[in-house]
């Protein structure tokens, strides 16, 4: 592509960054920001590279000029949604690790937490819990057995009372073996 006018024009010509005008190119009415189009423009994901084609000769060349100006709209779109489902993941992945960062035992420190220590203390923690649920379910299997034992004596017990019209308790105690 070669470039008719000059790309950098001196501080007296003009304040305003420089316009781009292309051989068998129309003047583009926005100027260029960065390589880019000016932010307020329509079209800022158009280029140097791609800028639009002159002015058509014929009804052909301005279908072509249409569909290359859908095709880039369709792209900068895409890539927009993209963008916005990304920063949606990130945030929602954000939230979810700064909600673990709260339900840390420690997570009242003064000392603030990075995303890697957040999740290795998360797991440090649900591993501990699962010792603990593993703990404290064996616990309640040896105290149900102690529980039905007890029962057997005491229905032991009242059925002797009824032969016998005395109640003696002291034989039951609890089975403590596993509590200690």
């Amino acid at each position: 592509i070669n470039y008719d006018s000059k790309m950098y024009p001196s501080p007296v010509e003009s304040s305003s960054p420089p316009k781009l005008v292309c051989k068998n190119m129309s003047p583009l009415t926005d100027t260029i920001y960065n390589g880019r189009l000016h932010p307020n423009n329509n079209h800022a994901s158009i280029t140097k590279a791609n800028a639009v084609p002159k002015i058509p000769n014929s009804f052909e060349d301005e279908i072509a000029q249409k569909k290359i100006l859908e095709m880039l709209e369709r792209k900068r779109r895409r890539r927009e949604s993209h963008n916005a489902v990304e920063r949606r993941r990130r945030d929602n992945i954000n939230d979810r690790i700064q909600e673990l960062a709260t339900l840390l035992p420690d997570s009242r420190e003064a000392v603030k937490l990075n995303k890697g220590a957040i999740l290795r203390k998360s797991v440090d923690h649900i591993r501990y819990l699962h010792d603990e649920l593993r703990q404290n379910q064996y616990r309640i299997y040896d105290l149900e057995n102690t529980l039905e034992l007890c029962r057997g004596r005491l229905n032991n017990q009242i059925i002797a009372t009824h032969d016998h019209s005395t109640l003696d308790l002291s034989p039951i105690q609890p089975h403590n073996h596993h509590l200690q």
